[in-house]
């Protein structure tokens, strides 16, 4: 019998525990509902007894009142998105700061959305160089680059910024302010980092071709060279291809200027174009297509183009249409869908000239 007691009396003891944590758990959420509005949604939601229902409930209440004090309530890590989200709509970098691991991204949002590289000083170690880099570009902000603690990338931000501002103003004599010798990996990045100039300036071909220069032996080039490619593709300014100093980098830009330009080119120039793409390595055989090309759509040379192949065809056809506004060039385009699409493209182009 007393043992039976002993269990009897162990069995109060363990309901009086049970009673006694409900009782605590009341006492709190009672306490929580004391301090919430009454009838509201965010009392509601301390209702709301299982913990991870009641976060899900006051994170979704506070995203959708953009209110960060609710943000408070929810327990643990799940309280860093809830703040990095209204610091980011609220652009506001004190609650960037309480968002745990995700206060780097709700710093960068912001730097990125001012466009000021300042906010990026927030950030720690390597994430905080890459940030100022990538926003002193877009901002075109000379004054972020030296606090920038990576040399390299301190160089590829003075770099970026002035490429870029020297294409803006189509102007050669500031591509000559930009450094003749360039480190692979530095210019590597600011290609990277500055490839929205080709977009802008409808040079995604040139672009394309920049980005296979690594791959052709013996090809030198540099940032000097990159900005007066983007110049005189961009102008049909052959005087600052031939400023460019590395041989396979100016003959792409020689070829991409002439190819757009309303000027004619002589045949002994032609012959000359294709005798210089000997000198691009593997890049030969694109080289003699762009000089072909060239000076097709210069001198209206139907012939040149029915050599090509049906995309290469295609291009010349559509460029002597465009070039003369003439729609004689799209009958040789056999095909009744690109013949249609070249028709409709210059009757585009000339309502635009026209209007």
């Amino acid at each position: 019998m007393p043992d039976k007691a002993v269990a009897i009396q162990a069995g109060r003891v363990q309901s009086l525990k049970i009673y006694f944590i409900l009782a605590l758990a009341i006492i709190a959420l009672a306490a929580l509902l004391a301090i919430l509005p009454s009838g509201t949604q965010a009392q509601r939601c301390g209702g709301i007894i299982m913990g991870q229902s009641r976060d899900l409930c006051f994170m979704q209440l506070a995203l959708s009142q953009n209110n960060q004090s609710l943000c408070a309530y929810i327990k643990g890590a799940g309280s860093g998105p809830c703040y990095a989200s209204i610091g980011e709509a609220k652009l506001n970098q004190s609650l960037c700061a309480k968002a745990g691991s995700l206060g780097y991204n709700c710093l960068e949002f912001i730097a990125n959305a001012t466009s000021n590289p300042a906010y990026c000083s927030g950030i720690q170690g390597q994430q905080r160089d890459a940030c100022t880099l990538a926003i002193a570009v877009k901002a075109l902000d000379f004054r972020a680059c030296p606090s920038i603690s990576n040399a390299s990338k301190a160089e590829v931000c003075n770099i970026s910024i002035s490429l870029d501002i020297a294409a803006a103003a189509k102007s050669p004599a500031l591509c000559a302010k930009l450094p003749i010798q360039t480190n692979t990996s530095v210019l590597s990045s600011v290609l990277s980092q500055t490839s929205s100039i080709f977009a802008r300036s409808n040079l995604t071909t040139l672009q394309t071709n920049i980005d296979t220069l690594p791959f052709i032996p013996g090809s030198n080039y540099s940032a000097r060279d990159i900005c007066y490619a983007i110049v005189g593709v961009g102008t049909q300014n052959q005087s600052a291809c031939k400023s460019i100093s590395g041989a396979a980098l100016g003959s792409i830009c020689s070829y991409l200027a002439a190819g757009t330009a309303s000027s004619q080119v002589q045949t002994a120039n032609y012959s000359q174009l294709i005798s210089e793409c000997s000198n691009a390595g593997q890049y030969s055989y694109v080289c003699v297509q762009y000089a072909k090309l060239a000076f097709a759509l210069s001198t209206r040379n139907v012939s040149i183009c029915s050599s090509f192949s049906n995309s290469t065809a295609l291009e010349c056809y559509e460029g002597l249409a465009a070039n003369y506004h003439n729609a004689s060039y799209c009958g040789y385009i056999k095909n009744s869908t690109d013949n249609n699409d070249c028709l409709l493209q210059l009757t585009n182009s000339t309502l635009n000239s026209t209007g």
